[in-house]
């Protein structure tokens, strides 16, 4: 009984960590993304340091004001 527990928590562990594995490919592929660019290219034109803006670009709970919107429609 205890080699049956002891397999499922392994077997556990390894299903979360290939979804964790997945989750974090899915998530690079998307750093290139339109949005992201267009936010690069927003804080270039503004004159931000780089990694000033590459930490704006990868908070998840970014807001964009007004300004931003329209400066993202004229790109």
């Amino acid at each position: 009984m205890s080699c049956v527990v002891i397999c499922s928590f392994f077997l556990l562990n390894l299903t979360i960590a290939v979804m964790l594995m997945q989750y974090d490919e899915l998530e690079q592929k998307n750093s290139n993304s339109v949005h992201k660019t267009h936010l690069r290219a927003i804080g270039r034109d503004a004159g931000l340091p780089v990694p000033l803006v590459e930490f704006i670009v990868k908070q998840s709970n970014l807001a964009i004001g007004k300004a931003a919107k329209k400066k993202l429609k004229e790109l």
